[in-house]
């Protein structure tokens, strides 16, 4: 593996790692499974594995609901100083998951709540 791409993947692994520390400030609770990955098969392995799994997971519908999908490990892979490191399904399956919560978001954070009591 050339000397540059160690070092990517180093700087991937790195940003994933304060990623998980920010997500589990801002949802308080332990981020186990996506660090256990990482540790486990490598930065780029895990986040491929977390970015091809058919179901959305919890942590990622949360971040997305309180404004914070730039943590999530989809947005990270669709950056383009990562782009070598993931094949062209990767991205465009990350960026299908996280791709609308750019394109929607000021759409559904300026409009006021929904009262449901209004509704019965």
């Amino acid at each position: 593996m050339p000397e540059k791409n160690k070092s990517l993947i180093g700087q991937f692994e790195a940003e994933l790692l304060l990623a998980c520390d920010k997500v589990e400030k801002y949802l308080h609770r332990r981020n186990f499974t996506t660090r256990t990955l990482i540790q486990m098969h490598g930065a780029v392995k895990a986040a491929t594995d977390l970015v091809m799994h058919p179901k959305v997971h919890d942590g990622f519908v949360d971040l997305l609901l309180i404004g914070k999908s730039y943590l999530t490990v989809e947005y990270i892979v669709c950056k383009k100083k990562y782009a070598e490191l993931f094949p062209e399904e990767v991205r465009n399956k990350a960026w299908e998951k996280v791709g609308f919560a750019s394109r929607t978001s000021k759409r559904y954070f300026k409009k006021k709540p929904i009262i449901l009591s209004r509704f019965r």
